[in-house]
């Protein structure tokens, strides 16, 4: 997580609009604290998120987390954890992404609010996980998970809830990191996601992206490096979670964003 350099704590805030015929409510979830992201050089995250579903100010929301990402293309190598430095020498367009942000992921700011644009503007993208829908990893009952990209052999990019046992392996209970699908369900972006959907870097990620990236073509999620596919080698994936749930109206509710961190992609084996 790349520290703001303000005062750090759980923004809750309630808006009113005071029109002639009454008060029009603003719903609201929780932000995720940063002192619940601890971040190990950039391959892992520990993430602890706190319980929404017993709290009846938050538990007719059908409250739940997500994880918005977006991947980048650079030619420079970081071996530590990123910092703010660090964003305009990885991709130009990560370090503007990231001050876009800002104002939103400021617990102080009151008046920077996220809602279903927020991020289908930027092209960040929900995560999605291999063989089970996220909602029901990510829930409102709060768990401490760590994201995990180390650069292991046969070893994919995973999400591991570490007070879950898996029934059938007996470990940790772990599920691969997917990709958004592009099916447009969650933005109404429709792209394909090319090579695969795997987070790895490869020369198939760069060569296979579209650009300019307008509201589909192939790798939405994708920023390639000052609009080349030349002079790479290396990819980086920025991430941000919220507290997400659905309003009386049914229209969907997001916190204000926290930024997890910037994690190095592993070369494809």
């Amino acid at each position: 997580m790349i520290k703001q350099g303000k005062p750090l704590f759980l923004f809750v805030f309630l808006s009113f609009s005071f029109f002639t015929c009454g008060i029009d409510k603003y719903y609201y979830l929780p932000q995720v604290s940063e002192g619940n992201i601890k971040m190990t050089a950039n391959t892992e995250a520990l993430i602890t998120l706190p319980r929404l579903s017993n709290n009846p100010e938050y538990s007719n929301y059908n409250p739940g987390y997500s994880i918005f990402y977006r991947i980048y293309i650079s030619n420079n190598p970081i071996n530590a954890e990123i910092q703010q430095s660090d964003l305009s020498t990885i991709n130009s367009t990560l370090n503007s992404d990231f001050s876009a942000f800002y104002p939103l992921t400021d617990p102080t700011n009151y008046s920077s609010l996220a809602n279903s644009n927020t991020f289908r503007n930027r092209n960040y993208h929900e995560l999605e996980l291999d063989g089970v829908n996220i909602s029901n990893v990510l829930t409102g009952n709060g768990s401490t998970f760590r994201i995990n990209f180390l650069p292991i052999t046969g070893e994919r990019p995973a999400i591991i809830d570490t007070g879950r046992i898996d029934s059938e392996t007996g470990t940790e209970y772990t599920r691969y990191l997917f990709r958004n699908s592009g099916n447009g369900s969650n933005n109404g972006i429709q792209f394909f996601p090319e090579p695969d959907r795997y987070f790895f870097y490869s020369p198939d990620l760069v060569d296979k992206t579209d650009y300019p990236i307008s509201t589909g073509g192939i790798n939405n999620d994708v920023a390639l490096r000052n609009n080349s596919k030349v002079d790479i080698g290396y990819a980086y994936v920025s991430m941000y979670v919220v507290a997400v749930g659905v309003a009386p109206d049914f229209s969907r509710i997001i916190s204000k964003p926290t930024h997890i961190g910037v994690f190095i992609l592993p070369a494809i084996n």
